[in-house]
């Protein structure tokens, strides 16, 4: 059965599916701006999932290996991390370390220097109380590994005057 709609231009009855109006002859009589809107905002939809769905490009495992293996040697080499886990590993070894005081990572006397194998070496000075509650200057030298398999650090060596 037909549905039959109101002409968009004469107001009588056609056949939405009509390509021209029997009465005025006016072309596709039945279409109204609901019909072309909820068309366009499917259109819409649609190219937005299209365009979506192809610039998620999925990558091979081989390419996610190589991210992972790219990530790590940059977190390796990273002089800031290797810095700032120094400083953990210090603070573990004070009598007080809520009092430590680091300088910043650009001063004279804080060296950073990464060694190969994921293997940092810092050099640099920690202000802290001592036992007695004086605040003391500790020179230190850390040696630390990272792990890029447990995405953590590892002490081998510190050494704290």
């Amino acid at each position: 059965m037909a549905k039959l709609v109101k002409c968009k231009s004469c107001g009588n009855q056609v056949n939405k599916s009509a390509n021209t109006c029997p009465s005025c002859g006016v072309s596709n009589p039945g279409t109204t701006w609901k019909d072309i809107f909820g068309g366009l905002a499917v259109l819409v939809i649609l190219g937005f999932i299209l365009i979506k769905g192809c610039s998620s490009d999925p990558k091979t495992p081989e390419e996610l290996a190589l991210e992972k293996a790219q990530k790590a040697e940059q977190t390796c080499r990273s002089e800031t991390m290797a810095y700032v886990m120094s400083q953990t590993f210090v603070k573990r070894h004070l009598k007080s370390p809520s009092t430590a005081e680091f300088p910043w990572m650009t001063d004279d006397n804080v060296s950073v220097s990464y060694l190969g194998d994921c293997t940092s070496l810092v050099v640099s000075y920690v202000d802290s109380q001592n036992g007695f509650g004086a605040m003391i200057r500790s020179k230190y030298a850390v040696k630390l590994k990272y792990n890029p398999d447990t995405d953590n650090y590892t002490l081998i060596d510190i050494g704290i005057d």
